[in-house]
């Protein structure tokens, strides 16, 4: 080999260089010593890491190449390039300068994963025969070796998601594929897209024969992220109507109009589309006010009401007039509706999900906690919410059920909770321990306060008491302490 190669770097036909070279390096790895040997005379290369097995099984050189030709010969035979259809490039995601901003009509994307595979690692072998090296900084990945953390991977993947944002056309789509089973890393992922501008219209499990389904109680699947760019009437609705009410139900209408009407399972039930569920459709609203530095304008309750008024609804989801009859088409066809359990990743959701129950009627606190029990929540001890904390602090108690507060005590509750806050993070504060899951309400809501009061000192000092994790799961803490260092101009 050490005899064949630079012969064939000798070629002088580019073309013809090319394919020799892609000729030798497709059998490096059977030539080395990772080629593993099996009983039954066969051998193979355990794929994506570098494995030397306890016994290897050598191949003759000439044979191992000679039938490499063959397969090539026989897998490039009815071959015909069609030339000016498709592009090929290779570089960084993160600086794609070669393609114009608004004119790609569709994404599908299926990022680097994590700390699972070491892609740029994986190359060594071949680029030492080519004497070419990847340039490994840019590369989105978390490697000890490296120094790169889990921040310098959000980092480098929210650069990417910003540039699909740039080069995607206004109302069109992006498809993410990241196959993991940690559910940190899906809602990092998420996070990465939303910071980039991106709506997120779904978020779906795909299970390993390939099958879609809406994500329910398992987070072990790989995940599938559809998103969209919103358009450029939107953009100046939000920038024209700023904080009103009407930018409000012109994100709501626009998002409906977005989301897919029906989904069927593959028992022939209809699956309860997430997204279209009030609590959600509140969250997707904040979220792209704030992305925009826009004031939600209305309360919870006053948003569910509007809902009512202007949007018909079945099975708790909500829909556009004309979406709402091939909903019922389709829903007659179907055998029933299959029920999905919320998924809660913090407090502030949760409050959400309780104001959207309550919003109907009053109810016990069995007949909540029978619906909360089935809660996801990330599975640390620690970030388990206390539904009767959450029901005092927020709701009112008459007559053995909860309700939703007037609006007069309904300033006075969040009165009450926001001292009751900030007290918990004054005590973090004098602990000067490390913040735990539970307590990011408190530490947000106690940096909100310290921007209004011109502390950023305190939000400079205390952000170093947050753990990674926390930080990139609530990248808002983040947005808090950017304010904070350009206010000190650090």
């Amino acid at each position: 080999m050490g005899v064949l190669c630079p012969k064939i770097r000798a070629v002088e036909n580019v073309r013809l260089r090319h394919m020799l070279m892609f000729w030798f390096d497709s059998r490096l790895s059977r030539l080395s010593v990772q080629n593993r040997y099996h009983p039954d005379g066969h051998s193979s290369v355990l794929p994506y890491l570098y494995y030397v097995p306890p016994l290897i099984s050598e191949m003759n050189p000439f044979k191992v190449f000679e039938v490499a030709i063959r397969n090539l010969s026989r897998a490039f035979s009815d071959y015909r390039p069609s030339l000016g259809k498709v592009i090929i490039g290779t570089g960084d995601t993160g600086q794609l300068n070669s393609i114009p901003d608004n004119c790609i009509d569709y994404i599908f994307t299926d990022p680097p994963v994590f700390d699972y595979i070491y892609f740029s690692d994986l190359n060594f072998l071949r680029e030492s025969w080519y004497k070419v090296w990847t340039n490994t900084e840019a590369e989105a990945v978390v490697n000890q070796a490296k120094a790169k953390e889990l921040l310098d991977y959000q980092r480098l993947m929210r650069r990417c998601f910003e540039e699909y944002y740039r080069i995607l056309k206004p109302n069109r789509w992006i498809t993410i594929i990241f196959p993991s089973a940690r559910a940190r890393i899906w809602k990092l992922i998420q996070e990465a897209v939303i910071a980039a501008g991106f709506i997120v219209a779904g978020a779906y499990a795909v299970d390993r024969q390939k099958s879609y389904k809406a994500i329910s109680t398992s987070v072990r699947q790989d995940l599938v992220v559809s998103a969209y760019k919103p358009g450029y009437d939107l953009e100046e609705h939000c920038k024209r109507l700023g904080g009103t009410p009407e930018i409000v139900w012109n994100f709501v209408t626009n998002h409906l109009k977005q989301l897919p009407v029906c989904i069927r399972a593959d028992n022939n039930l209809i699956e309860i589309i997430d997204e279209r569920l009030n609590y959600n459709l509140l969250e997707c609203t904040k979220a792209f006010l704030a992305q925009r530095d826009v004031a939600m304008p209305l309360s919870a309750p006053e948003f569910y009401t509007g809902l009512d008024l202007q949007f018909p609804a079945r099975n708790d989801m909500y829909f556009l007039s004309e979406q709402v009859i091939e909903y019922d088409k389709r829903r007659i066809k179907a055998e029933g509706v299959q029920q999905t359990k919320p998924q809660f990743v913090d407090e502030a959701k949760a409050i959400h999900w309780l104001q959207a129950q309550l919003f109907r009627e009053p109810r016990t606190t069995q007949e909540i906690r029978s619906n909360f029990e089935g809660i996801i929540l990330w599975a640390e001890e620690d970030q388990r919410l206390d539904l009767d904390n959450l029901l005092v602090q927020n709701f009112h108690y008459y007559q053995g059920r909860w309700q939703l507060p007037e609006p007069g005590e309904l300033q006075k509750l969040a009165s009450e909770r926001r001292a009751i806050l900030l007290k918990k993070f004054q005590e973090i504060r004098n602990s000067k321990t490390k913040i735990k899951p539970s307590q990011v309400e408190a530490a947000r809501t106690g940096f909100v306060q310290a921007l209004k009061d011109n502390e950023f000192e305190t939000i400079i000092e205390m952000i170093w008491e947050i753990p990674d994790q926390i930080l990139i799961e609530y990248p808002d803490l983040l947005w808090l302490y950017d304010r904070a260092a350009i206010r000190l101009g650090s």
